[in-house]
């Protein structure tokens, strides 16, 4: 899986009162529920390429030394309950940094491969598109990539062409599942990448799949090629490369430093898992983008529009879409 487990398994939960500090400390719950509070808390445990959702924090303005030591502590028990090689865990609350950690020999600070949080640098890419006029939510396949397809000598198929940028978004476009999704059927990435080369890009990650067409289904079912689809259409609506965009329209302007793209084949899953990006700047991602007292490079009016409209409602597949599990 390229992608956080999703919060919603509680029965698998531990907590840990951190009596001192007046805090709690939760493997795996509440983290939906964050972006709508004025309280921000992104953590990522990794594990051989696993990317999880590790732990929210309630009620604390600071931490003192003796608070800090607890709570490593609360979270190594964590790391350990799960059987956890590295933790990277980073909490902030009106922009104040309350922990920043890295057990296991992971540097809190470094550039780390955020795996499919990159998705929401993804949908936010389309949202830009949007608010220029090149897209809308009801944008079709056949007429955004069409032309591309047929030029790269590879038709696109025409279970495709209606499939609408909204189901791309959304994991309802009725695309090959992803192996964490589908163990028996489901593609794997790793076996998309064997049969690549360093030089690759994500429509050669398309094509060599297998997996270029729609079974029709518009449940959700999670795929990475949603957000495959996604960056060639944000190639071919822009004119410039899937990175290029993404670096101008987005990292330049919100003051990124640490995005880099994974060098080699990854590039050509850049779109749904190729970035590395350091913690703190993937939550200063988040919260300036999403913020919509206080929007920077997507406007309020877009924002309603497209990821915290219908995308947005509750029980509604937005969590990629939103950078939260």
């Amino acid at each position: 899986m390229w992608g956080p487990a999703r919060s919603s398994e509680a029965n698998d939960t531990a907590a840990f009162h951190l009596g001192a500090a007046g805090l709690r400390i939760h493997d795996g719950l509440g983290l939906r529920s964050m972006p709508r509070q004025r309280f921000f808390c992104h953590s990522l445990i990794v594990l051989a390429g696993l990317l999880m959702p590790l732990a929210v924090i309630d009620g604390a303005a600071h931490f003192t030394n003796a608070q800090q030591a607890e709570f490593q502590d609360g979270l190594a028990e964590i790391a350990a309950k799960h059987g956890l090689r590295q933790v990277w865990f980073r909490a902030e609350k009106d922009g104040q940094v309350l922990a920043n950690v890295g057990l296991g020999g992971a540097n809190p600070d470094a550039p780390i491969h955020v795996a499919s949080l990159a998705k929401s640098i993804t949908a936010i890419a389309v949202a830009l598109l949007i608010q220029d006029g090149k897209l809308t939510l009801d944008s079709k396949l056949g007429d955004l990539l069409g032309p591309m397809f047929a030029q790269r000598g590879h038709p696109l198929d025409p279970s495709l062409n209606d499939i609408t940028v909204e189901r791309l978004l959304s994991h309802t476009a009725g695309l090959r599942a992803s192996s964490s999704v589908d163990p028996g059927n489901g593609l794997r990435s790793s076996r998309v990448l064997d049969a690549l080369n360093d030089n690759a890009s994500v429509f050669d990650y398309i094509v060599t799949s297998g997996g270029d067409r729609s079974n029709g289904e518009r449940r959700y079912t999670y795929s990475n090629l949603s957000y495959a689809f996604l960056g060639l259409v944000i190639e071919a609506e822009s004119g410039e490369s899937y990175g290029d965009f993404c670096r101008q329209r987005i990292f330049g302007p919100l003051g990124i430093r640490s995005a880099t793209a994974i060098p080699g084949k990854y590039h050509a899953m850049e779109s749904f898992g190729g970035w590395q990006i350091s913690t703190g700047d993937m939550i200063k991602i988040w919260t300036s983008v999403f913020d919509r007292a206080n929007p920077s490079i997507l406007s309020a009016t877009t924002l309603q529009n497209t990821l915290f409209g219908k995308l947005g409602e509750e029980g509604y597949n937005s969590y990629y879409i939103l950078g939260i599990p």
